[in-house]
Parts: C-alpha cells; sequence; structure tokens
C-alpha cells in the first residue's frame, strides 16, 4: 500500500520548528525553508520536507561543533 504525503498547516510548523509566520516566511523568500504547497487558499507543507529542514539545521549545527 502506498503512503501519501502528509500536509501540515502553518500551526503544526510553527509548532515543529519553534519559529514564527514572519520568520517562516523570510527563510521561504531566502530559499532556506520548504516552499508549501497551494490548495486554494491554503498553504500546507509536506511534512517530510519540514522534517528534513529540521534535520539538516541539527546537522549543519553538529559539523560547526566538531
Amino acid at each position: 500500500m502506498e503512503q501519501h504525503p502528509t500536509l501540515l498547516r502553518l500551526t503544526d510548523v510553527k509548532s515543529r520548528t519553534g519559529l514564527g509566520k514572519t520568520k517562516i516566511y523570510e527563510l521561504m523568500g531566502e530559499g532556506d525553508f520548504p516552499k508549501p504547497v497551494k490548495i486554494g487558499p491554503l498553504s500546507l507543507w509536506v511534512e517530510s520536507e519540514v522534517e528534513a529542514w529540521i534535520t539538516a539545521i541539527i546537522e549543519s549545527r553538529d559539523s560547526a561543533e566538531a
């Protein structure tokens, strides 16, 4: 059975990242955060892309400390 990607609302993205709406959109504008999928007026983020971004931030921190 094929698993479909999970889509997150902005409130979920904010909760997972600890970032506010303004910072999320600022990072997106700089190309440093995943862009949302637009469904009508909704902006929804692909969960796996947000999780990969979080992992990359942690790895960047860890490599800078080494």
